[in-house]
């Protein structure tokens, strides 16, 4: 036999020798406890005194009339032990906002989303504990809040908690956390037994794990997240919000700083925008909008500013249909200006006339927008010096130098008709507009 051989021969016999070694041990002290258990066992049967429903199968219940033992031991209705056989033991019922898991004191606090990119946001900001938000966590193993106020039935603990970037917070206190959760357009309030109070944290961490154990239902569905009680109950719905399922406002004592203002649906549809009024209803019934008490049994009525602006025209034809059939009956002016670079006699605007039978185009050149007056003139007699017409119709866009009092007053010595282009209908001066 080689060494190395010899060896491993000598280890294998050590490793089973201490091996029998521990069954023989653990077959005395099984034997012994079970020694130990009968005499107790016997001793404690010969000091009993004798019970006639242990004495034999002939004694009858008058309760259930079953054989073996009397209407005081009887479970069923109307014994003088009804219902608590142990198969007739029900779990505790449990409050309807009550959420209450299994205790684990000893096992190590996970809370992996402790220390999301907004806790940096709120301290910068200086928010108030009480503003924080709430969000559900699937990787928290308890239930946390950094706002003590929040908390009853408080006791001091010191434990740690491990974050998903290694990090430690402490945990200082536990006790039953009591939150308003959104439930549509109502709020539920919901005590979380044995939460654990951390000031450290940036939000307020709702274990989804704890929510099973305490036979929850959460369902995740359409970017919402509902949570249901055992009963089948819905006692909250929070929204999905950017990347969390996250509760953003709070309500009743934290909030007695902003309480909503009683408003009917017309005053409502005034202050946001002239929104519709199925849009106030939903935005308010689904919590997004906050601060408002909307009367739901107001009806929406007319408003003449949501008409005026939200009214709609026909499109302009695209070529007119009462274009004048005579030379200089009918004219557009425009005028343009000022220029970038004024021309070398110093004129920086451009005053157009176009006829709208033949669309023969005229310029006049000026300084300033105040010639526009004189330049009319000038036209206005070059056309009866030179054509024997006289200007009929003068169609003006809504510009000062052609609705002053100067040029109004000539025209209607004249008797000549103005066409105003209409509020914000740059199409009807098109024709001037080409022209220039």
């Amino acid at each position: 036999m080689k060494y190395d051989d010899l060896i491993t021969f000598l280890i294998e016999e050590a490793q089973h020798q201490v091996i029998n070694d521990k069954q023989a041990k653990t077959a005395e002290t099984a034997l012994a406890a079970h020694t130990k258990k009968a005499g107790k066992r016997r001793a404690g049967q010969a000091n009993k005194p004798a019970n006639p429903a242990n004495s034999g199968s002939e004694v009858t219940c008058g309760n259930c009339k079953k054989t073996g033992h009397i209407n005081a031991d009887c479970y069923a209705k109307g014994g003088g032990k009804e219902g608590q056989a142990p198969w007739q033991k029900k779990k505790a019922k449990k409050p309807e906002t009550a959420v209450v898991a299994e205790n684990g004191d000893n096992k190590q606090l996970f809370a992996f989303t402790c220390t999301s990119d907004h806790a940096d946001v709120t301290e910068i900001a200086h928010v108030q504990k009480p503003k924080l938000q709430t969000c559900l966590d699937s990787g928290a193993s308890r239930d946390y809040s950094p706002d003590r106020l929040k908390f009853s039935n408080y006791r001091l603990v010191d434990r740690d908690i491990k974050t998903a970037d290694g990090r430690v917070v402490k945990a200082i206190g536990m006790g039953y956390l009591h939150l308003d959760l959104p439930n549509g357009s109502k709020w539920t309030k919901v005590t979380f037994r044995d939460a654990i109070h951390a000031p450290e944290m940036a939000f307020t961490l709702l274990s989804i794990g704890r929510l099973d154990l305490a036979d929850h239902k959460v369902i995740f569905h359409k970017q919402k997240c509902t949570i249901k009680n055992p009963k089948g109950h819905t006692i909250a719905t929070i929204p999905h919000l950017e990347g969390l399922y996250r509760v953003l406002k709070c309500s009743g004592t934290e909030t007695t700083h902003a309480a909503a203002k009683k408003m009917n649906i017309n005053e409502a549809h005034q202050k946001l925008g002239h929104i519709s009024s199925a849009a106030i209803r939903h935005t308010v019934s689904k919590g997004f909008i906050t601060g408002i008490d909307l009367d739901d049994s107001s009806k929406p009525e007319f408003c003449e500013a949501c008409a005026k602006a939200k009214s709609a025209r026909q499109p302009f034809p695209k070529e007119s249909q009462t274009r004048a059939e005579k030379y200089r009956d009918h004219v557009h002016w425009d005028l343009w200006g000022p220029a970038s670079v004024k021309s070398f006699n110093g004129h920086s605007y451009v005053a157009a006339r176009i006829d709208d039978a033949t669309r023969e185009t005229m310029l006049y050149f000026q300084e300033k927008k105040s010639q526009t007056f004189e330049s009319y003139i000038k036209d206005e007699a070059l056309i009866k010096t030179q054509h024997g017409n006289q200007i009929k119709i003068v169609h003006l866009y809504r510009g000062g130098e052609f609705t002053s009092k100067q040029i109004t007053q000539h025209q209607d010595q004249k008797g000549t008709i103005r066409e105003l282009t209409t509020h914000d209908s740059p199409p009807q001066n098109r024709t001037a507009e080409r022209g220039v």
